[in-house]
């Protein structure tokens, strides 16, 4: 399945909620596609980095024909970028957040 994910610029952190959504798009081996806006969508990549894929952006349509031309790739490698992961983390324990998948892991 394709699962295509973007939100708001003023959405800097991911829900839990959010997050145990992606996590089962993970285990199903769904297709994630991203926006690349400021906000909750470079909160999704990083969280996707820090669950081991390697995000990229791509132009797939020339700025003549329109603004909104970006397209971020994840692709999973297996290794966590430790930044990212650290990232992820800081986000949880600043919320005060437990996530369920971790806890039960």
């Amino acid at each position: 399945m394709k699962i295509f994910i973007s939100g708001s610029k003023s959405i800097s952190k991911l829900p839990e909620l959010a997050k145990i959504f992606i996590d089962q798009f993970i285990e199903n081996n769904d297709e994630i596609l991203i926006g690349d806006c400021y906000g909750v969508d470079v909160a999704v990549q990083k969280y996707l980095e820090s669950k081991g894929y390697s995000v990229q952006m791509l132009e797939f349509i020339d700025m003549e024909h329109t603004p909104k031309n970006i397209l971020i790739r994840a692709v999973k490698t297996g290794a966590a970028k430790e930044k990212s992961s650290k990232e992820a983390e800081a986000f949880t324990v600043a919320l005060g957040l437990v996530p369920t998948l971790k806890r039960l892991l």
